[in-house]
């Protein structure tokens, strides 16, 4: 899989979920209210698409090894419960 095919999904997956969002009132006013809080007008929100399929295979790689570090890292192990009548469904928890 070729680093621009992985960089095409990402920007689909980005502009398919800006679309989705732009669907509800609230979506929208989430993204109006985040561009202003952080200091640009809401107006650029009408560029997202356009900006987004700039983004550069290697743009995408410099920000993923920035935030994806083994100091970033958080794991969680999940121990299953054992099945026994406690913990049957619809069973008290408590």
């Amino acid at each position: 899989y070729a680093q621009e095919d992985r960089a095409e999904d990402t920007r689909a997956q980005a502009i398919a979920d800006n679309v989705y969002q732009q669907d509800s009132l609230f979506g929208r006013a989430f993204m109006m209210g985040l561009l202003e809080t952080t200091g640009y007008p809401w107006q650029l929100a009408s560029q997202y698409t356009e900006q987004i399929q700039k983004i550069t295979p290697e743009q995408l790689q410099q920000v993923a090894n920035l935030f994806f570090t083994a100091q970033n890292m958080t794991v969680a192990e999940l121990k299953p419960l054992p099945l026994n009548t406690k913990h049957v469904e619809g069973a008290s928890h408590g």
